[in-house]
């Protein structure tokens, strides 16, 4: 096979194809050709069957000479079998005598040129012009076909391009620009592109257009406006181009749609912000600030207002941002989209929001309005689900300690005294009375008080039915009252509101073996609607605050209320740790059993009854701190990613934010907060080693790890007790304390 893309040049000896049938006549030929091309080399066909084994050789050839008259073909003929094998080499033909007709024929087919035999002094400049011109072609030839594979590319390039001349006038566009814009080459060539720019964002254009331009790339970040009106954020790199002179001829553009990187980029920067504002604000007036200023700063073309209803305590409705009703339809009428959204948490609605955007915005507002709301709708119930926790426990700590307060030996006045401090503090209330009743005279007596600037009502008896009291006398429940309009000023009750400045007041009764005992009122002096989490409080410390009324009786009774009071919290406690343990399914009855061996534990090592007391709370509370981590992250069903670790490894603290302000439970954090330390310090929240870690917590840490190795979970199979017992022996002194190991072990086995 001959090499067809062989290229000749000035020092590579030439190699010709002659075909001649006459021997003078090739001798002759090669003989001339000698004279001016000494290092040639010559191939002689003298038929058709000579010529075809010729062109089969892998010889390249660089030029052909062939005469016109040949034995069974002519010089058309040698011209397309030498075409038919791929040899574009230059043919001209030699001949004795040529026809002007035949001439013309030859050249048409291809021929470069003819030369007859007794002009053979022509023929080396004729060979050398064709040589020149068969290179010159070749290379026009390459060079077309590299501009229409060019052509081609930037038709089918993925991106928009277009060329602009040196005046800013559009001359070429692909069919992505016609993708991009809308636009065809039938619309905008010979148009100016400003024409066609956003408004506003035209000029750009005109600093290119200086003959100075530096030559490289700029890349220009802006909007764009497609032929349907709508915008987009585009990225435009643009490349001066200059002629051989260096004078500027075009500029080329390529334009990218890179909205959808814009409001990716700007839905992660609002999560994170709203990430940073759940983690910061504990109150939802703060969150509902938080999130107006934010909005404010991040989205000013937004509207935003909140109306809060609850705060997780009381039900004081509140106005945040520019809109000043939301009830009222008040949405803007220059365009804009309004969209409103209840947050509620079961039947409670907690806030209404409303917000107001700009339809025409580049970025699609909708998606981050609705990336706001859920946000906002997320943080404000676990704020209030996080609240109503610690105040449940709070209250129920308080509960007993009312009933750890009351004693036989304690004198009245001060086991009240003392019980209404408290009660005025945990109900946030601003004075509060306690009555006794005397069935027989019907009235209530006020035996003490606390809170009040006067003496007004200390040891004053009041008849049944009057109307601050005639509910709760006679229906047995609690009444709140927010009107004094109708009272008579004159009366001691007139009186005392008057000068004790009080807006409301709620009553309970006390009720002791069915029998009314007495009551309780509370007092404020500012606006406060109360939740119905707060009105059962109230109910059962008025409740509680009764048995105080017989602690002159005998004394089984008081401790059997105690007992019960003491079962009531521990089992308040026990099904706190089963809600965690039903929130996380996978971990369903994990509480309940490593309790029960952690009390097993701690007997065998002959711990007091106080700490092993302390053991059983902290350990059904381990996990309490999870209630903090959302869902998404405790219930995914793959391993966590660094940042949902990161978030997850903050329950230990989260469980001491929940329990650490509650007095009963002081004495019971080291399990909840220190579980996950290991005994060599590379554990978590605060990395201690050895016995810097509290005992409880390093028990603790070998049964909740066992318990979890022996349980199935969806990802795995159960371990084998054996199997995990050898886990804990290979983790000795690296996750746990040696000592405790083995003894665990002498438990289990």
């Amino acid at each position: 096979m001959q090499d067809t893309n062989r290229t000749p040049s000035s020092n590579a000896p030439l190699r010709f194809l002659l075909v001649e049938d006459n021997p003078d006549d090739a001798f002759l030929l090669i003989h001339n050709l000698k004279s001016n091309f000494p290092a040639a080399h010559f191939e002689l066909a003298a038929n058709r069957r000579e010529l075809l084994r010729k062109l089969s050789s892998p010889v390249a050839y660089d030029i052909v000479l062939s005469d016109w008259s040949l034995p069974q073909m002519d010089g058309i003929a040698v011209l397309s079998l030498v075409r038919s094998v791929g040899i574009d080499a230059p043919i001209i033909i030699v001949s004795g005598k040529i026809g002007e007709e035949a001439a013309i024929r030859a050249i048409r087919e291809g021929v470069y040129d003819y030369i007859l035999k007794d002009s053979l002094s022509r023929l080396p400049m004729a060979i050398r012009h064709a040589l020149m011109q068969h290179s010159q072609d070749k290379k026009a030839k390459i060079n077309n076909e590299l501009i229409t594979l060019l052509a081609t590319a930037l038709q089918a390039a993925p991106v928009a391009i277009e060329i602009l001349d040196s005046r800013g006038s559009i001359e070429w566009v692909n069919e992505a620009y016609r993708a991009l814009t809308g636009r065809g080459g039938d619309e905008v060539l010979g148009r100016e592109a400003r024409n066609f720019e956003d408004e506003g964002d035209a000029h750009w254009l005109e600093s290119l257009f200086i003959e100075e331009s530096e030559d490289k790339e700029v890349v220009i970040k802006g909007r764009g406006r497609k032929a349907d009106g709508n915008r987009y954020f585009e990225e435009r790199r643009v490349c001066p181009v200059r002629d051989q002179s260096g004078r500027l001829t075009h500029f080329v553009v390529i334009r990218k749609d890179f909205t959808s990187l814009e409001q990716e980029k700007k839905e992660l920067e609002l999560d994170l912000s709203f990430s940073e504002l759940a983690r910061k604000f504990s109150s939802l007036q703060d969150l509902c600030q938080a999130y107006i200023a934010l909005a404010e700063r991040e989205l000013p073309e937004w509207t935003l207002g909140i109306r809060l209803f609850s705060d997780g305590d009381s039900h004081a409705e509140r106005l945040f941002g520019s809109m000043k009703s939301l009830d009222q339809d008040d949405s803007p009428r220059d365009g804009r989209v309004h969209m409103d959204r209840e947050i509620t948490l079961g039947k409670e609605i907690l806030a209404k929001v409303r917000l107001a955007y700009l339809s025409d915005s580049v970025l699609d507002q909708e998606r981050l309005v609705v990336r706001l709301l859920s946000n906002l709708e997320i943080s404000m119930r676990e704020l209030v689900a996080q609240a109503r926790v610690r105040a449940q426990i709070k209250n129920i700590s308080f509960l007993k300690h009312i009933s750890r307060t009351i004693n036989a030996n304690m004198e009245f006045d001060m086991v009240m005294g003392s019980l209404l401090d408290q009660v005025r503090s945990i109900l946030e209330c601003d004075a509060v009375a306690f009555y006794l009743a005397d069935s027989d005279q019907e009235t209530l007596e006020c035996k003490a008080m606390s809170g009040f600037n006067t003496n007004l009502i200390y040891q004053a008896c009041v008849k049944f039915g009057q109307p601050n009291n005639r509910i709760v006398v006679e229906e047995r429940r609690v009444n709140s009252v927010y009107d004094f309009e109708t009272m008579d000023p004159s009366s001691t009750f007139g009186t005392l509101i008057d000068k004790e400045n009080f807006i409301s007041q709620h009553g309970a009764p006390i009720i002791m073996e069915g029998e009314m005992k007495g009551a309780l009122e509370v007092w404020f002096r500012r606006e406060f609607k109360p939740g119905s989490e707060w009105f059962v409080l109230f109910d059962a410390i008025a409740n509680q605050v009764g048995i105080a009324l017989d602690y002159n009786a005998i004394y089984a009774d008081l401790q059997k209320a105690y007992l019960d009071l003491e079962t009531s919290y521990e089992a308040t406690i026990e099904g706190w740790s089963a809600a965690m343990d039903l929130r996380d399914e996978e971990t369903e009855g994990h509480s309940r059993r490593v309790t029960t061996l952690s009390l097993s534990l701690a007997a065998k090592l002959g711990l007091p009854e106080a700490e092993i007391a302390q053991i059983r709370q902290g350990a059904f509370l381990h996990d309490i701190g999870k209630i903090g981590i959302p869902d998404s992250i405790l219930k995914k069903p793959g391993p966590l990613n660094e940042e949902e670790w990161t978030l997850m490894k903050q329950h230990p603290k989260k469980a001491l934010d929940l329990l650490g302000r509650i007095p009963y439970l002081k004495d019971s954090l080291d399990i909840p907060l220190y579980h996950h330390e290991k005994f060599d310090g590379t554990g978590y929240p605060h990395g201690l080693a050895g016995e810097k870690i509290p005992l409880s917590a390093r028990l603790f840490s070998i049964i909740d790890v066992f318990d979890a190795l022996t349980s199935d979970r969806p990802y795995r199979r159960a371990w084998a007790k054996e199997k995990a017992i050898d886990h804990l022996r290979e983790q000795k002194g690296k996750h746990f304390d040696p000592s405790l190991v083995e003894a665990f072990i002498s438990l289990v086995d």
